[in-house]
């Protein structure tokens, strides 16, 4: 059985093509010396090192799904550093605040 395997790497998609064979739960890739699983849950998932597997060559699904990731990734960034840019502004306006009433004093 083929698992196809979608990621990105400088800057361009790469697709690997996996042997894998079958089990109740995961998926055991075949012909390496590791013998990794994939759990049957992660297909069609990002996993932790930023890749899309699939059991079908559907290289426009796999672009869907990072695409989807990756746009929900820029969107988490964006909040945090819109966040730290108003926690800043209040730092600093309350700094300001205390300065002038330290010269005012």
């Amino acid at each position: 059985m083929k698992l196809y395997r979608f990621y990105i790497d400088a800057g361009k998609l790469q697709k690997e093509i996996l042997d894998v064979e079958e089990k109740p739960k995961s998926y055991t890739i075949t012909g390496c010396d590791w013998r990794k699983r994939i759990a049957k849950d992660d297909i069609g998932a990002v996993d932790c090192r930023k890749r899309v597997h699939l059991l079908e060559d559907d290289k426009k699904k796999a672009i869907d799904i990072l695409m989807d990731y990756y746009s929900d990734e820029k969107c988490r960034h964006d909040r945090y550093h819109e966040e730290q840019i108003k926690r800043f502004h209040e730092i600093f306006n309350a700094l300001h605040i205390a300065g002038k009433e330290a010269t005012n004093e």
